[in-house]
């Protein structure tokens, strides 16, 4: 944890107001955002998302390109890149290899994947005139 308030309090300025990593101003929001995605990416962190994220994704604050029972389609929140689109399996998947090991991961999975990057890509004209 005190690594946590350390990390916290370097983003504070001389005045107290949260900074970003290229000097803005940050938001309740914006902050509170970047500290579940680092506790994320934590051990527990991955455990608590793992478990939590097929069944509550309708709670995430963001914009859903496309939904299925097995996957969740957003534009990414912290990118300057445009468009930068984020597929999500609403299940864990360890490897590639693994997925496609089992039935689910061929039947299902991949299929809605394939499906769902080229609809956001034809609706978002990203596609090449030879496809």
């Amino acid at each position: 944890m005190l690594g946590l308030r350390s990390a916290l309090f370097a983003l504070q300025d001389e005045n107290g107001s949260w900074m970003g990593a290229n000097g803005e101003k940050l938001t309740l929001r914006a902050l509170i955002s970047r500290l579940l995605f680092r506790f994320s990416r934590t051990a527990p962190g991955g455990f608590v998302v793992g478990m939590t994220f097929p069944r509550f994704a309708w709670l995430l604050p963001m914009r859903r390109l496309r939904e299925t029972q097995s996957i969740i389609c957003f534009d990414h929140p912290f990118t300057p890149d445009s468009p930068h689109v984020v597929l999500v399996p609403k299940y864990r998947v360890p490897t590639l290899d693994k997925m496609l090991a089992t039935d689910r991961g061929t039947t299902e999975l991949l299929p809605s994947i394939l499906s769902a990057a080229a609809a956001i890509a034809a609706s978002n004209s990203l596609l090449s005139e030879h496809g």
